[in-house]
Order: C-alpha cells, then structure tokens, then sequence
C-alpha cells in the first residue's frame, strides 16, 4: 500500500554535492515519517546528482532545470510537484534536528484556517560563531510589525499549509534575495494569516561563503523591488527605514552636489528623508561603489512621486458624492454591462461601495473576504471554491497589491475583474455633468 504523504519536503540546491548529503540525512533521521523530499537541481556543474542518486527512493525525488533559474523558481516547481497538505522548505546547506516535522505537524494539525504556516527559530554557523536567530527577546506577538521593517522567518523554519501557498501565490521570482521574508510578509500583512510560534530552536543554517543571503548587490535590488511592490501599504516611517537601509548599503559613483541637486529637484515637496539622504552624502563621498546610485535615486523618486495615490482617490471620491445625488459608480458598471458583480474587499471602501450601489441597476450578488463573516446579509465566499451564482464582473475595492489579487481571483471567477481605483478615475470624465 501507498504511504500516505502528510508533508512535502522541498530542497533547491545549486553546487551543493560538498554538503547536500547532510541535509538530506538530516530528513530521514526525522520522527515525523509520513513524508517526500523533492530536490530540484537548478542546473548544477558538480557531482551533486551523483551525490543524491543513492537516497532516491518512492519518496525522495530528484528533478533538474536545464538551466540555472534561481532558488525561488525552483521552490516553486517543487511545490507544484508536492503531494503533501503541508509544505517544509530545506536548503542544501542546512540541516533539521530530528523532532522538526513532528512538532510542527503537531501545531498546525487542528490549527484554524486564518492559520498559514508555524515557524521556529533557528541556529545560524557564520565566520565561526554562532548564535540564535529570533532571539529569545523578540516580541513574537508584534510578528506583523516586524516584518514590515525586517525578515525574522527563514524559510529553512517554517511549514506552511498548501492551501496558503495556493492562494498567496508562493515566490516570487522576481526577488533577486529575501525571498522569505518576502513571501512570510505577503502570508501575514497582505493575505493576514496568522503564524503559530515554537520556541525551541529545530534548524541549523551553515552560512555559506558564496550563498545569495551575503550577496550586497542582490540585498540592494531586493530592498528597491520590495518598495516597489508594497509602497502601498507601506506607512512612510517603514519607507525611510528601508530607503535609509538601502543607502547605507551602497556607495555613490556619481558627483556628491548633482546628485543631490538631481534629488532636491526632483522632489516637488520637502519630505523628511531628504535630511537622511543629505547626511548620507556627507559622510560617504569616496566610498566604493556597488550598485549605481543612480538607479536608487530614480526609484526613490517615482516612490516620492505616488506619495499621494490615496489622497488622490479620496478627493475625487469626495467630489463625486458631492456632484451627484444618484450613484455615479453604478451608472460607469451599467454602461459597461455589469449588473450582478462581486465585490472583494469589505472594509471601508467596500462598505461605502455597498452603499453607494443600494439605490442602483447594480446589484452586489456576492461578497469575498478571507476575514469576514457578515456583510449586510450577502453570501461571503472565503477563496474555498468556484461559486455556482452568476456574476457580470467582480470589483475589487482596494487599490493595494491590485494585480496579485486579481491573479488568485482569476483561478475562481471567469468574469472581468476592475479595481476601485480605474472606476473611480473614470468617473471624473466631463460625459457625467449632464
């Protein structure tokens, strides 16, 4: 008989065949045995699958990219392979300590489904030290907080729930390093999961000299695409945090006074990080250069210059409820042909978009939010499954990380999915003055 699979183990290596053998002996040394270790080899030159041909068995794997693709395409593929409800992630260069997937498991067994994934920390070997990472004075009840300043989940720690991976979408593999803290900041602050914490430290990192995770250049780029990604939900004091960070961690090629006058010009307001990056200036004028400082400033500017996409938004929602005494919104839905739609997202905007459609040919037939349970009387659908009610369209009503949302919707709903933020932008058009 089959053996059942309660948890898909993912290893992507890349030259590892000097110390793979130890993190996947690390694996069948588990207490935990209803498992399958997937390794995806992304294009190695070593003897890595030399390596690994003796420990293939019906339940480890081994697969190759043709060609280098980078560790997050090949998490991905793994957990696109994975026959597991849970999903562990294991890098060649660590190991487990034998009770790692029991005591997991055990967590997240009868955990509810607002529960994503549970997470330990683990020892870090670095330059002949080592030390714990989270430290026993983290403050693991300001788990979200953190994470929008700082990574305190690595991947190597956590199991997480195939479900969660299915509907936040697993890694992105545009992110160039921090990966993890990536994808655990979309779980927690984007999707709002919530991580179940074990003390006890079950997972030992052997830093490598040549991993990414000490890469500067990767570090920088990752920092700016992350801005990039999330300036939306980003509270200003966390964006000079990490614009700050990103600063401190490169140096200036270019002539100290046109760089900040480029900067200053740019700006068409004073904002507060203009003194951080004066001080910067000042106190690195020869520093060695490792990225062109160039490219961060043109990315700082374009952060600087959608500083006010949400005061935008409410200044013309604002001028339409004072212009029109009928709903604006639901004559720009009719005139498209939508007049049974779902809205996603019942928090302040939704509940003004439910009102503002109650006396319209528009009729909200169905309401999608993982974290609510009643919105005035309508069917709430919670990512479980297709619905079988017939739908014209469905309207997201926030305007954050819009285009992520709209790729899981688009698995469910087989209907055109519009943002709040193209309606409202539509509806300033000079056609509604009569």
């Amino acid at each position: 008989m089959e053996k059942q699979i309660e948890v898909s183990i993912i290893m992507p290596t890349y030259n590892r065949a000097y110390i793979i053998e130890n993190a996947i002996r690390s694996v069948l040394e588990q207490t935990f045995h209803e498992w399958e270790l997937i390794i995806v080899d992304d294009g190695s030159s070593d003897d890595t699958e030399k390596v690994i041909d003796p420990f293939l068995c019906d339940r480890i794997f081994y697969t190759q990219n043709e060609e280098n693709r980078g560790a997050n395409y090949s998490r991905n593929l793994g957990i696109a392979k994975a026959r597991g409800q849970y999903i562990s992630f294991l890098d060649s260069d660590n190991i487990w300590k034998n009770t790692k997937l029991e005591k997991q498991v055990a967590m997240l067994k009868n955990s509810p489904d607002n529960v994503g994934f549970a997470f330990h920390p683990q020892e870090i070997h670095e330059n002949h030290q080592t030390f714990v990472f989270p430290d026993e004075d983290t403050d693991i009840q300001k788990l979200n907080e953190i994470m929008f300043e700082y990574n305190i989940i690595d991947t190597n720690t956590a199991l997480v729930k195939k479900e969660c991976l299915r509907i936040v979408g697993g890694f992105d593999i545009k992110m160039p390093r921090l990966q993890d803290w990536e994808m655990f900041f979309r779980i927690l602050n984007v999707f709002h999961y919530r991580a179940l914490y074990d003390e006890e430290c079950l997972s030992i990192n052997y830093l490598q000299t040549n991993s990414i995770s000490i890469d500067t250049h990767r570090y920088i780029n990752a920092k700016i695409y992350f801005l990039k990604k999330y300036w939306d939900i980003l509270e200003q004091d966390y964006v000079d945090h990490h614009f700050r960070d990103i600063l401190n961690n490169c140096n200036l090629p270019l002539d100290v006074n046109n760089l900040r006058d480029n900067f200053l010009r740019q700006c068409a307001v004073q904002h507060p990080l203009i003194k951080y990056f004066e001080e910067f200036l000042e106190k690195n004028t020869l520093a060695q250069n490792t990225i062109k400082n160039s490219m961060i400033l043109d990315e700082w500017i374009k952060r600087v210059a959608l500083s006010d996409r949400r005061i935008r938004l409410l200044e013309k929602q604002l001028l339409w409820k004072a212009k029109y005494t009928d709903s604006i919104i639901g004559k720009e839905l009719s005139r498209r042909g939508y007049h049974k739609i779902a809205l996603y997202g019942l928090g302040k905007w939704g509940n003004m978009l439910y009102y503002e459609l109650l006396n319209s040919d528009v009729e909200i037939v169905l309401a999608i939010d993982k974290n609510v349970t009643e919105f005035h009387g309508l069917e709430i659908e919670h990512y479980e499954g297709k619905t079988d009610i017939e739908l014209d369209m469905v309207l997201v009503s926030i305007y954050e990380y819009f285009d992520e949302v709209k790729e899981q919707l688009r698995k469910q709903y087989n209907v055109p999915i519009l943002s709040l933020e193209e309606i409202i932008n539509v509806i300033g058009d000079e056609k509604y003055e009569n």
